[in-house]
């Protein structure tokens, strides 16, 4: 491993033991961490953004109903800023997870009742 990437795993290592992460580059995601192997999360903020664009642009019920599903998500996260890692894990379990959990079959209904060329077909998939 060259000097540069030694170097580079070794400020990761200690990012990682300070604050959690996603990884978001390949390199990064192919150092191994103490901590286990990386998990992939994609960003609500990406994807509200399409859904508030859409709903604004063009009245669609289906977007505005996914910002407001997502906007809870965004108070779970407001309420639990500032605590501890476990404590925001936890508050993440019981709350955002059946959220999350109810988001992927009401897509999907969503889909089939839309034009699958759609902007806001491929926004939800």
């Amino acid at each position: 491993m060259p000097v540069a990437q030694r170097q580079l795993a070794a400020f990761v290592v200690q990012l990682l033991e300070s604050v959690e992460a996603v990884a978001t580059i390949d390199r990064l995601s192919a150092l191994a961490r103490p901590q286990g192997p990386w998990t992939l999360a994609h960003c609500w903020s990406h994807l509200r953004q399409r859904f508030v664009k859409m709903a604004r642009n063009s009245r669609s019920p289906i977007a505005e109903a996914a910002v407001r599903q997502i906007a809870q998500l965004y108070a779970i996260e407001a309420k639990v800023r500032g605590l501890s890692p476990g404590i925001r894990l936890a508050a993440r379990k019981e709350h955002s997870l059946p959220i999350v959990a109810a988001l992927k079959p009401w897509f999907e209904k969503q889909l089939s009742m839309i034009s699958s060329g759609s902007t806001l077909a491929e926004d939800i998939r």
